[in-house]
Parts: structure tokens; sequence; C-alpha cells
């Protein structure tokens, strides 16, 4: 059942510990019937609740009827469902993951496509939700000279379509780019190009900032990843 909160509040509990409290206009219950399962959370009133509800056999045949109603359902609850398992947001509520993916860019990019270069200003934060995401820096011209120069030149990994560019890492779904340098106020250290066709949230470096002040695990956690990558990029 789909449950809209007409009037009053509704504590969410998940082993046995409240993680949220929704209030009049909040809703719950949309995931599990989208995805046909069981609610992940208690729900508990705390005071006089007024609900209005919606069966599964409503929910349904509205989901058949408007297409984009359904795709916007299944969509929401695949995004939420990829950002619970994520570290880098492991100490948000599930409504304060809800309201996070509303604050998201949705974005479709082809098999090939430059995503971010290199240097580039910092401005969003990307996350891998479909697809795959290659990583890479410029080459710098080698001054080597003679066949063991060129012999190095071979051992370079490069991509055919852009020769001047060397993959030094690939990203799958769940996984982000781009924290760190909107942590640290710097340009990005590295590219980004799709490698298969792929799906992104984007979230914006103003959005981003609110959220690392707001939770201090959130800005330990980028602070440690963000120096580990750097420092590959570094050595690489």
């Amino acid at each position: 059942t789909f449950y809209l909160i007409d009037a009053g509040e509704v504590a969410v509990y998940h082993h046995g510990e409240q993680v949220a409290a929704l209030v009049s206009g909040s809703y719950f219950g949309v995931s599990a019937l989208a995805a046909e399962g069981a609610y992940q959370f208690d729900y508990r009133a705390q005071t006089a609740v007024a609900l209005l509800t919606l069966r599964r056999e409503d929910f349904d045949p509205l989901l058949r009827a408007d297409t984009t109603l359904a795709s916007q359902v299944q969509t929401g609850a695949q995004s939420r469902a990829l950002l619970k398992q994520m570290p880098l947001f492991s100490g948000l509520s599930p409504q304060e993951l809800a309201a996070l993916d509303k604050q998201m860019t949705r974005r479709r990019v082809p098999a090939g496509e430059i995503i971010v270069q290199p240097g580039q200003p910092r401005s969003h934060l990307f996350i891998v939700a479909a697809g795959l995401v290659d990583v890479f820096i410029e080459e710098m011209p080698s001054t080597a000279e003679g066949a063991e120069g060129a012999e190095n030149q071979e051992k370079i990994p490069k991509n055919p379509r852009h020769p001047r560019q060397k993959t030094i890492g690939q990203l799958g779904p769940g996984e982000h780019f781009g924290e760190y340098a909107l942590f640290a106020d710097t340009p990005y250290p590295a590219g980004l190009r799709a490698a298969t066709d792929a799906h992104l949230l984007l979230l914006d470096e103003p959005q981003f900032d609110e959220l690392v002040a707001r939770y201090g695990r959130m800005a330990q956690y980028v602070t440690q990843i963000g120096s580990s990558r750097i420092m590959e990029i570094g050595t690489t």
C-alpha cells in the first residue's frame, strides 16, 4: 500500500532505532510497490495521524496507464537503492536519501563522450548509475629517443580514439568522481570518458557543500578517499 500523510507525524524505524520523522505531505511505500518487495522500515504514528492510501490493485493500473509515471517511480526507486549502498552517503536517513535523489540531475551519455576534462573547474559530483566510465589523464610528450624510447611509448596504454589520453581507471555503478575536487576547491585532477553508454547522477557544488557541512563522517570519508586517489594519479 502507498501512504500519504494528510495530518500528523509518523516515525521511521530501522532495526529498532528511529532514523527519520515524516510529517504532513510526506509519503512512503512507493519503493516496496515498485519493486514488489517488503517494506524495509517500520512506520509508527507519533501523533494522531490521517492517512490517504492507495492499494496495489489501484497503484499498478496507474503505472500501466502512465508510462512516464512508471518510469519515474522505477528510476527513483533504483537511484535511491544505489545511493543507500554508497559509503559516501552511509550517514543519511531514508528520507534524506529520498531528498538527495530529488536534488540529483540525471544525464545520459553515449560511449566515447568526454564528460570531464583533466584540469576542468569543479562543478559537480558525478555518480555512475549505469554503464562504465573511464578515468584518464593527459599524457606528457615523450622526450625519449631511439629504440628504447619507442619501446617505452608502446607500453603506455592509450585509447585509440584519443591518443593523448591515458586511461588510469574505470568506474562502474555506485562509484563516484569529483568529490575531492569539490571538497578541496581544486580543479578535477583527471578526466572522465564514457566507456559504454552510461547513466550518471550529478550533484552540484552548493548542494554537495551543504551535505559535507552537515555530516562530519562524509567530510572524513571524502578526505580519505580523495587523498588516496590524488596519490594514485600522481604516481601514474
